[in-house]
């Protein structure tokens, strides 16, 4: 038997929590590089993908070229991420305490028109 297509096209989803696998881009995304990146060597991501990439090279060579498996020198490295600045702790209190308090300095102002408008009306002004 042999392949028609040199390229292989396949995905693998993982029920890891670690991985949201089942989202095209990660729901909350925390600037800076990924601290959990050696996770995927302990769980056998990789051990799974480079298993698949092999069996497809030994098939599509059919073993009929001087080419071992042995020979494709795999590395394992981490994505590049571009340069970012590291929040302060005071950046991350002012992240959460900024929108609480406009929300509250909103629905206090709402209180007091409508109390305002409450009290024009009840006096006939």
């Amino acid at each position: 038997e042999t392949i028609k297509s040199q390229a292989l096209k396949y995905k693998i989803r993982s029920t890891n929590k670690l991985w949201p696998t089942d989202h095209l881009f990660p729901p909350h995304e925390i600037p800076g590089p990924m601290r959990y990146g050696d996770e995927y060597l302990y769980y056998g991501f990789l051990a799974l993908q480079l298993t698949i990439d092999k069996a497809f090279i030994l098939i599509s060579t059919n073993n009929e070229s001087s080419l071992n498996v042995n020979d494709y020198n795999l590395e394992i490295q981490s994505y590049p991420y571009a340069n970012y600045l590291i929040d302060s702790s005071f950046q991350k209190l002012f992240n959460i305490v900024l929108p609480i308090f406009t929300i509250l300095s909103f629905l206090l102002m709402c209180y007091h028109t409508i109390k305002r408008v409450g009290e024009e009306k009840d006096s006939g002004v």
